[in-house]
């Protein structure tokens, strides 16, 4: 049964929800399932997976049951942790036939929680906190959704754990095995670790499911870099983009005569109560903030200001009636761990002027503010002359100056990065206004540029990268944007479809966004001028769809959902020797019953082919139903064919491409 919510709207747009699904292809748990480990057959389907022990078997203890109970049994976990930091990952399916026998599967959004019960060895070695570190919980498919600390007093006796279900990851709507990992990346456990568990279990909620999404909507975009603080509640999240040429030099000031880096604002939030929600640009030395050779890789990098040694700072913010307000700050040797903390240098002081130091002999921050009553919407610039004169020039053309001290200005020497981004600093902007960017410059080095965001079609990753906390939140809107439409969470695999009237289901497309991105508790398609349904009116709407198979679709090949082979065009020709290196790129698609796309899966894909080559790049997950895949020919070949098939969920059928020729 299909049941229709339609909504029109004052801009030439409307929406509909349209609400579809198909039956589940594999049996579906419709009660608790509680793994209690009674023979040593009911661990057939648990397995150390992708770690410490590679894919192998884990091991059933006769002898120790949570409840006593002489006729049962338990799962015993041993994971020989050394110093250095890595992982461990075990999976137990719903089956209890074989690994990877994921042919009972569950829908996540009935359930309220995983739960379980544990014991530890009393040989193992507590923590600093007298506790045996965090357990994490989650699903095979989905990955993990939340953790738990084990407490000390599980090497005493059993303890009951729980971890609630997060109802928003992509797959949640049919997962088949459970996942746990323990970690040893905060520097413990560094001994092995061995414990028990029992009673593994997937509770069913007493309450109803969650609701179908409804669309919201559509709304008009604001072309260029936008940066939305889609993790609402955070505040501290970083929402930027990193320079990409940053080994490679000539973005410095240092040694240069006159080097201008400017910026222009085109929204900021005006009704930021507190004055916390800054704009910034970041100006970062030593080791790189945006590579692994970085003494503090992943995510910390992201926040430069705190983690690396060498950073000016500058925050824009709104200030007394309206007023933009730029503080120009920075620090020098003060790495993350050193002893003041990490940016100590930045905000030890409010005071203006950059001729005190205080006790530690440093500059008292911020060196320099310029206040302009123009606001904070429009161009600021710094620019430094010889080194160490710097001007900062605002909106208005009001401009104010200071010496940087030279041994400070010399340690921001190339390399060097350039960031420029937002942060909220504060909980609760949902609903508020949010950062765009209409254009960067800089002028006066080597490697000089322009972007002038209106006119990108995309992020132009010959000057950026996306280096937020949560990528959703740096969007390179371009000016053929249309709409924002939005949709609530969850949504396991609802897609976004248009038409330009109500007669039917066959009057229904797939709408291809520009982009999609999951912003809060709601998802938001990006949708271009041309990719509307009709030129005055036009319907959106969700439908649900069954992942069933998958597709490959060549280079030069499309997709053409409701066709025989769910693909139009012809596949381009290909060379052995071309500039490619013998590696045929091609996409894999998760798709319905009619090569419709399914969103949100993440499933695991391998390929083969039938010309004597081999993966690229192995196995790997897709990322939202898609992936970029590689297969590598050392020789030519004629009637070649590339096979896909889920690791991850063996039931659904596997694709073979269109024949093709490997050419010299």
């Amino acid at each position: 049964m299909k049941t229709r919510k339609y909504f029109t709207s004052a801009i030439v747009a409307a929406g509909a929800l349209l609400l579809a699904g198909s039956a589940p292809v594999q049996a579906q748990l419709t009660t608790t399932y509680t793994q209690t480990f009674d023979t040593g057959s009911s661990i057939n389907g648990w397995f150390y997976w992708y770690s410490i022990f590679g894919n192998t078997t884990m091991t059933w203890d006769e002898t120790t049951d949570a409840g006593n109970n002489t006729s049962s049994g338990s799962l015993l976990v041993s994971i020989p942790f050394t110093p250095g930091g890595n992982q461990q990952l075990f999976v137990g399916s719903f089956d209890d036939n074989w690994m990877y026998d994921f042919n009972e599967t569950a829908n996540g959004l009935l359930y309220s929680n995983v739960s379980f019960d544990i014991l530890v060895a009393p040989t193992t070695t507590p923590d600093a906190n007298g506790d045996f570190g965090a357990l994490n919980v989650g699903f095979y498919n989905t990955g993990t959704m939340g953790s738990v600390t084990i407490p000390g007093s599980a090497s005493n006796g059993w303890v009951h754990l729980s971890v609630p279900i997060n109802q928003t990851i992509s797959g949640i709507n049919s997962v088949a095995a459970f996942l746990f990992s323990i970690t040893s990346w905060n520097g413990y456990p560094t001994n092995t670790f061995d414990f028990w568990m029992d009673n593994v279990a997937l509770n069913l909620s007493p309450a109803p499911p969650p609701p179908p999404p409804t669309l919201s909507g559509p709304s008009t975009p604001i072309a260029g870099l936008n940066l939305l603080d889609t993790t609402p509640g955070s505040g501290g999240d970083r929402y930027q983009v990193a320079n990409t040429n940053d080994n490679a030099g000539g973005l410095s000031f240092v040694g240069q005569s006159s080097v201008t880096y400017s910026w222009t604002i085109n929204t900021f939030p005006t009704n930021d109560p507190v004055y916390s929600y800054q704009a910034h640009f970041l100006i970062v030395s030593g080791p790189d903030s945006t590579n692994s050779t970085s003494v503090y890789p992943g995510p910390y990098d992201q926040a430069a200001d705190y983690n690396l040694a060498n950073c000016i700072f500058v925050a824009l913010r709104l200030g007394n009636n309206g007023a933009g307000v730029l503080d120009f700050r920075y620090k020098t040797n003060e790495p993350q761990n050193s002893p003041t903390g990490g940016n100590a240098m930045i905000w030890n002081s409010v005071s203006p002027t950059n001729t005190a130091v205080n006790s530690n002999g440093w500059p008292i921050m911020p060196v320099c503010s310029l206040n302009d009553s123009n606001g904070i919407v429009g161009t600021w610039s710094l620019t430094f002359d010889d080194t160490t004169n710097v001007t900062i020039s605002g909106p208005g053309g009001l401009t104010t100056n200071f010496v940087m001290d030279p041994a400070s200005a010399a340690l921001f020497a190339d390399p060097a990065t350039l960031i420029l981004g937002a942060q909220p600093n504060t909980s609760g902007f949902t609903g508020f206004q949010d950062v765009v960017y209409s254009s960067f410059s800089l002028t006066g080095t080597p490697a000089a540029f322009t972007d002038n965001f209106l006119t990108d079609a995309s992020l132009n990753t010959n000057f950026w990268e996306n280096f937020s906390n949560d990528t959703n939140g740096a969007v390179l809107v371009p000016s053929s944007a249309a709409y924002w439409v939005g949709w609530t969470l969850p949504a396991p695999n609802y897609a976004l479809v248009e038409a330009t009237n109500l007669a039917g289901s066959n009057a229904w497309s797939s709408v291809t966004p520009i982009t999609t991105i999951k912003n809060g508790a709601q998802m938001q398609a990006l949708i271009a001028t041309n990719a509307l349904p009709g030129a005055k009116q036009g319907y959106f709407a969700l439908v649900q769809r069954s992942f069933s198979q998958l597709l490959i679709l060549l280079p030069g090949e499309t997709n053409a959902p409701n066709t025989a082979t769910g693909k139009i065009g012809t596949p381009a020709p290909f060379s052995q020797s071309g500039d490619s290196g013998g590696v045929l790129t091609f996409t894999v698609l998760a798709v319905d019953a009619n090569w419709n796309p399914v969103p949100g899966i993440t499933d695991t894909i391998s390929t083969s082919d039938t010309g004597g080559g081999y993966t690229a790049n192995g196995s790997q997950a897709l990322v939202n139903g898609s992936g970029q895949f590689g297969e590598y020919f050392p020789a030519t070949a004629s009637d070649v064919t590339i096979t896909a098939t889920d690791v991850t969920t063996p039931t659904i059928t596997p694709n073979t491409s269109t024949s093709f020729t490997v050419g010299p």
